[in-house]
């Protein structure tokens, strides 16, 4: 079994200390309006929290919890307390993931009887929209705006590989910026977006809120939720009124211009032509009627009890992330794969199964019990189903399943770099071949649908001395392939198996050395795995 890491004890703390502290902290959050970890810091211990071993890597990591262990074991309704006081502080939770949004992040919380944990999803903020929006209308270089609003990550491949913290968030966007007469750039923002302060409780108040908020900035709008300087113009638009998923559609675009206005004979000033009108799928959403909305797939409770651990057991045996291979796992196992077509735009699918009936108060743990029997035990506080190359994670409502599919990173991928990497792989060819640096131009990264999918938190020196190293995390549920232990630490277990099978026998626990080539897997506390490939 690897070594555990040495750190120091992790602080405890009373539920009656935690009902003001994590409002505290969450709102202090919002305040600072930041991702870097510095600052994620900086709001635990203002608010008389611990900036231990966890905070350090939640604050890095997107993905890591803040845990907040308890000194005594929390009562049933724990959760349900802190929520209420989270609520009163923030404003109402929102959305499938009930999560508050509080600037540049969403953020969610779990209560146990042993710890609290609190999730910082970043998202993209309406500061940040307004600041691009003031400029954009200025009339900037339309590439150079869009690296410096981080729509295009425009550091080097090796710079992104040695900080790919929260810090560096690229909003999900469409691009198009080959026409130099009018360049455009486009993104969804979730109808759960706030502007700074704002308490709205529902989607047509927060949109109101943002439209203030901006005008506070561009002055007075063209027309509603539309403001024009010139040839450039930034719009906000309700979402498509047939979307089952509500949303803002933002678009920084330039217009046509017109020649000279008036009758025959009459010479004027170029004017800017009018905006086209909206299309359908920007018209407020209260002129659809219901019945426009289109009709997704139905499934009885009993189908979806057979088809949903088959489709897990099928995705872990394919082993693939690709779009295609997860069409055709929907397909083989009688699930209609044109409605799952469009989620795996994101990086994270979040796909619904709609009920043909309310299923029975048991549903969700016999489906639970069925995914396990086909795949092997779930992992962690969200209880995920660790499928190789993806874990899946399932929620039912009285109305639907909702079934998330998150890429993750492989016990296969990292036999193979590591392989390559004790050969004596040339250290940038083995960061490119492997998915630890890009290298592609800024712009084809920002072209990805969805983006690449890269291990957490990857960081790779080259320069470093005495040779190059790489670092990352790996979740506590990966395993080897085919494998189905009962715990996280029988997981790590099979891994190292697996590893030895294919690199030989290890030095140390976990630790494998060919000539000055050296290649790591240890147990941190919170049971996350730490990789390093390092040179001696």
């Amino acid at each position: 079994m690897s070594e555990t890491r040495a750190i120091d004890e992790a602080p405890l703390y009373s539920a009656e200390f935690l009902m003001t502290a994590l409002p505290d902290f969450l709102e202090e959050v919002w305040r600072r309006d930041s991702r870097r970890p510095d600052d994620l810091l900086a709001a635990v211990s203002a608010v008389g929290l611990t900036v231990d071993d966890d905070a350090r890597v939640a604050a890095v990591r997107p993905a890591a919890p803040f845990r907040f262990r308890l000194a005594e074991a929390g009562e049933a309704t724990l959760e349900r307390k802190l929520r209420a006081a989270v609520t009163k502080r923030l404003g109402k939770a929102s959305g499938d993931d009930r999560a508050w949004n509080i600037g540049r992040f969403r953020a969610g919380l779990i209560a146990s009887a042993t710890r609290v944990e609190v999730r910082l999803f970043a998202v993209y903020a309406v500061t940040e929209m307004r600041a691009a929006a003031v400029e954009w209308l200025e009339g900037t270089d339309a590439e150079d705006w869009a690296i410096r609003h981080r729509f295009i990550d425009g550091r080097s491949p090796s710079e992104q590989a040695a900080d790919a913290s929260r810090e560096h968030f690229v909003p999900r966007s469409y691009l198009d910026l080959d026409d130099e007469e009018s360049p455009r750039v486009t993104l969804l923002l979730p109808a759960t977006t706030r502007a700074p302060g704002s308490r709205a409780a529902d989607d047509a108040g927060r949109l109101a809120d943002i439209e203030s908020y901006v005008t506070e900035a561009l002055g007075p709008a063209t027309e509603e939720g539309r403001w024009a300087r010139g040839a450039r113009e930034f719009t906000l638009r309700p979402g498509a009124p047939t979307s089952r998923r509500p949303y803002v559609n933002a678009a920084f675009s330039t217009v046509a211009t017109a020649g000279p206005a008036g009758p025959a004979g009459t010479s004027g000033p170029a004017a800017t032509a009018p905006a086209a009108a909206p299309a359908a799928s920007d018209a407020p959403p209260a002129t659809a009627p219901e019945s426009a909305r289109p009709k997704a797939p139905e499934y009885s409770p009993d189908h979806l009890l057979t088809a949903i651990p088959a489709l897990i057991d099928d995705l872990w045996r394919r082993e693939s992330r690709d779009a295609d291979a997860i069409l055709a796992a929907f397909e083989a196992n009688g699930l209609a794969a044109d409605d799952v077509r469009p989620e795996l735009s994101s990086l994270h699918p979040y796909v619904h199964l709609v009920f043909t009936a309310e299923p029975d108060a048991g549903f969700e743990r016999r489906l639970r019990a069925a995914i396990t029997k086909r795949v092997g035990k779930p992992s962690g506080t969200d209880k995920h189903w660790n499928l190789g190359h993806l874990t899946a994670t399932v929620t039912a409502t009285n109305r639907s399943l909702g079934l998330r599919l998150s890429p993750d990173y492989s016990a296969i991928e990292l036999r193979d770099a590591a392989a390559d990497w004790l050969q004596g792989a040339e250290a940038t060819a083995w960061a490119t071949r492997h998915r630890y640096l890009d290298d592609r131009s800024p712009l084809d990264r920002a072209a990805d649908s969805p983006p690449r999918f890269f291990p957490s938190a990857v960081r790779v020196y080259l320069d470093a001395s005495p040779g190059p190293r790489a670092t990352f995390f790996m979740a506590p549920g990966t395993r080897a392939p085919g494998t189905r232990p009962d715990d996280d630490d029988a997981r790590l277990a099979s891994v190292e198996q697996y590893l030895t099978e294919a690199l030989g026998p290890a030095e140390g626990p976990g630790r494998w050395v060919r000539e000055n080539r050296v290649f790591t897997i240890r147990r941190m506390r919170s049971r996350t795995r730490s990789i390093e490939f390092r040179t001696l």
